[in-house]
């Protein structure tokens, strides 16, 4: 048995996803990725404890990846995979993009005598 124990809805703003996400398994070590399109962006192999497994902090790797490329819309996918199953999830993602600082701008008075 083999299960991501986290259903995203279609759409998914990246503060939404949960800071935990369990892998239910009766196996000895999960693989797990998150892939955006063709890019693997994290990879790492679980251990469970009593058939749980946790992958913790999916938000801030997707991200860091979505601030890296510059996108506030993505699909990633995680999966979960042992030597004889694999499980899938995909995740739609909104990140809102970094907000620019504010530049200052110099202000121009005219000059007093222009004003009599």
């Amino acid at each position: 048995m083999l299960k991501i124990n986290y259903n995203p809805s279609l759409y998914v703003f990246t503060c939404n996803i949960p800071s935990e996400i369990e892998i239910s398994t009766d196996t000895a070590s999960v693989y797990v990725t998150i892939a955006c399109g063709p890019d693997t962006i994290f990879e790492t192999t679980l251990y469970p404890y009593n058939n749980i497994a946790m992958l913790y902090d999916a938000c801030s790797i997707i991200e860091g990846h979505m601030l890296d490329k510059q996108r506030v819309f993505a699909n990633f996918v995680i999966t979960a995979d042992t030597k004889t199953e694999e499980t899938t999830y995909a995740i739609n993602t909104h990140h809102p993009p970094p907000q620019n600082p504010i530049q200052s701008r110099t202000h121009r008075h005219p000059p007093m005598d222009s004003q009599r």
